[in-house]
């Protein structure tokens, strides 16, 4: 049911964990000084106790945008 609303929609679940380590990987191609959140995001995604909270927690993303309320 959750796969045809969001088909519906044009929309996807993200995981955190896979957004992060999307941030840095664009920051790592891009140049840093453009991602001020790069060293925070880096070392979120290292820590092991971080990691599990963030593979755990999802956000909507509709056409390619995260959705916020």
């Amino acid at each position: 049911m959750l796969e045809a609303v969001l088909r519906e929609y044009n929309a996807a679940l993200k995981c955190q964990f896979d957004a992060f380590a999307d941030y840095v990987k664009e920051a790592e191609c891009a140049g840093l000084d453009r991602y001020p959140l790069y060293q925070w995001t880096k070392d979120t995604i290292v820590n092991p106790g971080k990691k599990a909270k963030y593979l755990k927690s999802f956000a909507v993303y509709v056409r390619g945008e995260e959705v916020r309320k």
